[in-house]
């Protein structure tokens, strides 16, 4: 950490140390509080670029109390080492608290929303995960899941045979469950309670039939026409359907993959079900994670 005129300035290293995956879910289940209460503020994220890329800026936070800011993040597709940061300000006086620069403080935001969303749509006997994708966002929705369900069981697959091993090897060590490399996505599949989608894929990674009965399924990665992990057929599979901004997956800079079909329609608010604190109707339930805007300034203050 470096301290500047008062001003801190955090990277990936201080959230590894210092930031607790549960004290991030409990932040986001607040946040949704705090939003359907009107003391959140959430728009749509903004974006400005041309022909190589863009900027994107997502802004929000808590608007009497604790803390707001903005997120921007690049969009290029160069060999660069691409960064982000988050800014934090006190939501009373306006100072600037703090800056964090790097990838993780985003990256364990998305991991706790989908492990809110896990807490609340799946069942709470779900003991096992079919886990798609070895990268960060797998590492920390997994970390996410393991805080909200007594999880025994994660089976893993990526392309490549090397990360999907290394990615079993680190995460048994880091959370003391059996994780099981496997060859493909349909085994990963087979005989689980919850599904993780967390790639980049263009093309959907796993097929309608592969889906199994009554488990709750986190999509994670692309939800473009024409680019998304999930097929549109495969929603088709599920009883009921979540997102955690309806906002924000309405004012997607490109046309999100569901637009013009029934079930879009159906689409509710993540939020809607942690404020009742209700148990919703039995059968398949699916997330569709799109970044709820201002959760990162909130967390990040935690963190500060």
């Amino acid at each position: 950490m470096i301290n500047i005129d008062n001003i801190k300035i955090l990277s990936d290293e201080d959230v590894r140390k210092c930031l607790k995956i549960s004290d991030a879910i409990e932040m986001i289940e607040f946040t949704f509080n705090e939003i359907n209460s009107g003391m959140f503020g959430s728009p749509a994220r903004h974006s400005v670029g041309n022909e190589n890329g863009s900027l994107v800026f997502t802004v929000g936070g808590n608007l009497k109390s604790g803390a707001f800011g903005f997120r921007v993040y690049e969009t290029f597709s160069s060999d660069i080492e691409h960064k982000q940061f988050v800014s934090v300000y006190d939501a009373k006086t306006g100072r600037l608290k703090g800056i964090i620069i790097g990838e993780l403080l985003g990256a364990y935001r998305t991991g706790a929303i989908g492990g809110v969303a896990i807490k609340y749509l799946s069942k709470k006997s779900a003991s096992s995960i079919g886990l798609i994708g070895a990268g960060l966002q797998a590492k920390t929705q997994l970390m996410a899941a393991c805080a909200v369900r007594n999880i025994s069981k994660v089976k893993i697959y990526s392309r490549t045979e090397k990360s999907r091993m290394q990615f079993a090897l680190e995460m048994k060590q880091q959370l003391n469950i059996e994780i099981v490399a496997v060859d493909s996505p349909q085994i990963a599949l087979q005989n689980v309670d919850i599904v993780i989608l967390a790639t980049n894929s263009e093309v959907p990674v796993i097929e309608p039939e592969w889906i199994p009965k009554d488990c709750h399924l986190s999509s994670i990665g692309p939800k473009f026409m024409g680019r998304n992990e999930l097929g549109a057929n495969a929603v088709k599979a599920f009883h009921s359907i979540y997102t955690d901004s309806l906002e924000q997956i309405k004012n997607y800079p490109k046309a999100h993959f569901l637009i013009g079909t029934p079930e879009f329609d159906q689409i509710q608010s993540l939020g809607d079900i942690v404020t009742a604190k209700k148990d919703i109707n039995p059968g398949s339930t699916l997330f569709l994670s799109v970044g709820l805007s201002g959760t990162e300034p909130a967390i990040g203050n935690l963190l500060l």
